[in-house]
């Protein structure tokens, strides 16, 4: 997110909070730590199934695979 003012015509300003997309540095990590809470939620409520664990294992494995691309691309 870009938190810059976008100028109006009548010349006030707004916030402009979608000029950049997310952030691969900034998305990875928020899903590494926010998918566990979520499943355990789920389960809590007793809405986790098969088709849930399933997505949440695809989201887990896809997650993981571009955190470690980004990490071999630009490490040291």
């Amino acid at each position: 997110m870009d938190w810059c003012l976008d100028r109006n015509d009548d010349g006030t300003f707004l916030p402009f909070p979608f000029h950049h997309p997310a952030d691969i540095r900034y998305v990875t990590p928020t899903l590494k730590f926010a998918n566990k809470p979520f499943r355990l939620w789920l389960q809590r409520i007793d809405a986790y199934d098969e088709n849930f664990q399933n997505i949440f294992d695809w989201v887990e494995r896809v997650n993981t695979a571009l955190f470690r691309n980004f990490d071999d691309k630009y490490d040291g």
